[in-house]
Parts: structure tokens; C-alpha cells; sequence
């Protein structure tokens, strides 16, 4: 009765501005990360430079997933009800969408994202 919400969070690392560069990934690729946009969107990943010490990254960009509790959620978790009933009930963006808009945006890599965000 006193559940209001949760918060989730995740950090990914943004990618060196120095050493960006634009490439499109693989459809393979793009199946794995069950991207419905457009195949030929431009992503962007980092070959690494003295700025990032190779690495390919600085910085990071944090991910937040709200998941609101309602009267319906409440009474499906006084009933046991599974995880993936719970999930079901998800309304907002999760890590993972939050992530592939940072990605399309050139933020950071699909790599990076499926490293951090992508569910089990």
C-alpha cells in the first residue's frame, strides 16, 4: 500500500567527440537490438584517441526507467503475480528505449547500450 513507485538507473558512457564517426550498423546488428527506426539511420561509435586514452569514451549519460505504482499493480503484487505480469504493466520508456534514443542521437554506441540496458 505505500509502494508509490521505482526508480531504475543505469549509466552509459558517452562517446569521445574527438574520434566519433558515423557508420551504419549491420541489419544483424540492428535484428539483435530489435531496432524498429529506420535501417539506414547513421549511428555513431569511437576508434579511441589521446583525448579518450583510447578508449573511445568520455563522460557519462544517465538512463532512468520510472515504473509508477497504480491500484491494479498493487493488487497483482498482493497476488504473487509473475515478473513478466508485472512488466506487462509498464507504460514509459525503459533503460533500454532511453538508450537507443541516446544512440540514434550519437551519443553513445549500440554497444554501449546493449552492455547497460538490454534485458534478460
Amino acid at each position: 500500500a505505500s509502494l508509490v513507485g521505482v526508480v531504475a538507473q543505469r549509466l552509459v558512457r558517452n562517446l569521445c567527440q574527438d574520434c566519433r564517426e558515423v557508420y551504419y550498423p549491420s541489419s544483424k546488428l540492428l535484428e539483435e537490438f530489435q531496432y524498429a527506426g529506420n535501417v539506414r539511420h547513421p549511428f555513431s561509435r569511437s576508434r579511441g584517441c589521446s583525448q579518450c586514452y583510447e578508449s573511445g569514451y568520455r563522460g557519462r549519460t544517465g538512463l532512468y526507467e520510472l515504473f509508477e505504482s497504480t491500484p491494479q499493480l498493487r493488487d497483482m503484487i498482493n497476488s504473487e503475480a509473475s515478473l513478466d505480469e508485472l512488466r506487462a504493466q509498464h507504460r514509459g520508456p525503459t533503460l533500454f528505449s532511453e538508450g537507443m534514443r541516446l544512440a540514434e542521437a550519437g551519443m553513445t554506441s549500440l554497444e554501449e547500450v546493449g552492455r547497460v540496458a538490454m534485458s534478460d
